[in-house]
């Protein structure tokens, strides 16, 4: 198989609409589509925000919503509305560090102190982790429910050379969550870029380098034509997590039956955002295979050390905000420790 020209062709993009509907029983239509049963009298609507940045239309939102029509049997109808006033949010955990740090532990960490999609998810379900996303998330109005994951980022894409610690110092880098945090504590100057503006970002300079924070199909092309280098693994090797935040006015007059199929359909859009990102990974190293541009190197070793120990003081600033965020550390920390994970 040609992958470069599967990709040109729109092959990447028929993979992913071919995930939606990948059991028949699930009568869920191809992104874009929509197959949800007729509304029942009385049944209930709801709005969801889309985070344009970090989905696709027609895609993981829109998905997630006809999936939760079906399941309910149409007694909910979940349509696109303002994030300003809504009933449900779908996008990237970082943006509620803005409400409390804690949040950056469920979101995913930087720089060698954070978890595996797989161990995130296994903390969360297992080691406590969604009580304590629960207890953090509730005076501030909502309910998360996992929806999805990135996947592992590709690197860290770079106009510079990066030879020690120094290069980083001044440069302009495109970073998300806690990730920011590592690179001030470098010196470099992080920017907030929106997935959709980050290759003209590249292209015309107003940053040195950039990791792709966006959705896993839009990445299918990546930024390799755009840099001269590319640093693996970069700084959020582990990838971020994608939630669906509920209110919990809301929430809380769900059933427990209803509550279970939230939870399930969410679970499942999880599911299948973690297939489709190993997908869109192998489909774009396919197509950058016997490419001698850009070059593509681990970071070297004093940058490596000097990122590392940025994330290590970045986690103990974290775990000492307050008391939420020493028992999330606390509980984050001995999950680490007991999973052996470096």
């Amino acid at each position: 198989m040609d992958r470069r020209g599967f990709l040109k062709s729109g092959g990447a993009a028929a993979v992913a609409a071919g995930a939606a509907p990948a059991r028949a029983e699930a009568n869920l239509a191809a992104p874009g589509g929509d197959t949800r049963p007729p509304a029942l009298p009385g049944a209930r609507a709801l709005t969801l925000a889309r985070d344009r940045g970090h989905d696709l239309a027609g895609f993981a939102a829109d998905r997630l919503a006809n999936r939760i029509a079906v399941a309910t049997g149409g007694r909910f109808r979940l349509e696109r509305g303002d994030a300003a006033a809504c009933d449900l949010s779908f996008g990237d955990a970082h943006a509620l560090s803005a409400l409390h740090p804690g949040f950056a532990f469920f979101a995913g960490l930087p720089a060698g102190v954070g978890l595996p999609s797989a161990e995130l998810d296994a903390w969360l379900v297992l080691g406590g982790g969604q009580l304590l996303c629960d207890e953090l998330a509730r005076p501030f109005g909502f309910k998360l429910l996992v929806a999805g994951h990135m996947g592992e980022p590709a690197g860290l894409w770079s106009n510079v050379r990066l030879e020690r610690a120094a290069d980083l110092v001044g440069l302009r880098v495109a970073a998300a969550g806690a990730a920011a945090r590592v690179l001030a504590c470098l010196g470099a100057t992080p920017i907030d870029v929106a997935p959709h503006d980050l290759r003209a970002a590249l292209a015309s300079g107003e940053v040195g380098a950039a990791e792709w924070a966006g959705p896993p199909p839009a990445a299918a092309f990546d930024l390799g034509p755009l840099a001269q280098g590319l640093y693996q693994p970069g700084l959020n090797r582990s990838g971020a997590l994608i939630v669906m935040r509920v209110e919990r006015g809301l929430w809380d007059a769900l059933s427990p039956a209803d509550q279970a199929i939230f939870e399930a359909c969410a679970a499942e859009e999880s599911r299948l955002q973690l297939a489709e990102a190993k997908v869109y990974a192998s489909l774009a190293a396919g197509a950058r295979t016997g490419a001698k541009w850009p070059l593509r190197t681990g970071l070297p070793g004093p940058v490596a050390e000097a990122v590392a120990a940025a994330g290590r003081a970045v986690l103990a600033e974290l775990a000492g905000h307050d008391a939420a965020c020493r028992r999330i550390a606390a509980s984050y920390e001995a999950y680490r420790r007991w999973r052996g994970v470096a």
